[in-house]
């Protein structure tokens, strides 16, 4: 929903629906200080709140709260602007459609364009040798689908008593030390690359091979970009986003792992 309302303030502001823009962004920063994780949930408590006028000033540079009841009293110049948060929502529901198409195009190019083979991760460029660094959607797709795949791989571990310090090693190795490179502003080829290069070693008495761990996420990330881009797939043929289980937040069972972790990303 995040990334959903981000676009719309952007809309906002470039179609100059500064009152729209004042509500939403208030009305979301709220929301966030009290949610529980339940982000898909501002949809409806925006469809539910009751239509109101905001007072938009038109000189001073400081931008009133939206319900400022003394914004007017200030001796401010501006104007009262009509605010319907259901026609909101349902932009917002618009949006949110959009945003899911454009990102199921993205994965598809991933699959297409990114060069998994032999164990390691590479942008396809000419002939497919050219490693191009992914930017923006890309990297945050990928950053999504390989952050999946190392929950997958720690909780396999996590079971075996024996692994319990490669358990550590690799948790701290990819969540901590590399959790930039699972966003929008780092690098899934810098991650790995960085884990193919570490030595064979010893943890707990169990050797632990870093290349082998590198070649494996490589190949459960390839397959996870693809069932993401089809999960969207599937959920933009329904009749609508909203009542698709994918947008449904769900605590992450170890039997549904992949699956739950899989919607709690595509909560657009």
């Amino acid at each position: 929903m995040a990334r959903t309302v981000e676009n719309q303030l952007k809309l906002f502001t470039q179609v100059h629906e500064r009152a729209a823009a004042m509500w939403l962004s208030e009305r979301w920063d709220q929301f966030r200080e009290g949610s529980q994780g339940r982000l898909d949930a501002f949809l409806d408590e925006v469809r539910q709140s009751q239509s109101l006028s905001i007072f938009v000033p038109t000189r001073s540079m400081r931008q009133l709260s939206a319900n400022n009841p003394y914004a007017a009293a200030a001796g401010q110049s501006g104007f009262y602007e009509e605010v319907e948060p259901s026609k909101m929502a349902a932009r917002l529901a618009r949006s949110r459609e959009e945003l899911a198409a454009a990102w199921m195009c993205t994965l598809d190019d991933l699959s297409i364009n990114v060069d998994w083979d032999a164990g390691t991760l590479r942008s396809g460029g000419s002939g497919g040798r050219t490693s191009q660094p992914l930017r923006g959607d890309g990297q945050l797709l990928l950053g999504m689908a390989t952050r999946i795949a190392v929950r997958d791989v720690l909780q396999e571990l996590l079971l075996l008593p024996s692994q319990r310090h490669v358990y550590t090693w690799l948790h701290d190795f990819c969540l901590l030390s590399h959790a930039v490179d699972l966003t929008r502003e780092g690098s899934v080829e810098k991650l790995l690359l960085d884990l193919g290069a570490q030595p064979l070693h010893i943890r707990g008495g169990t050797l632990v091979d870093p290349m082998q761990i590198e070649k494996d996420l490589v190949r459960r990330t390839s397959e996870i970009t693809t069932d993401m881009a089809d999960l969207l797939r599937d959920t933009l043929e329904d009749e609508s986003l909203h009542n698709n289980f994918l947008w449904r937040t769900t605590s992450v069972g170890s039997d549904d792992l992949h699956a739950n972790l899989l919607e709690r990303c595509f909560n657009l």
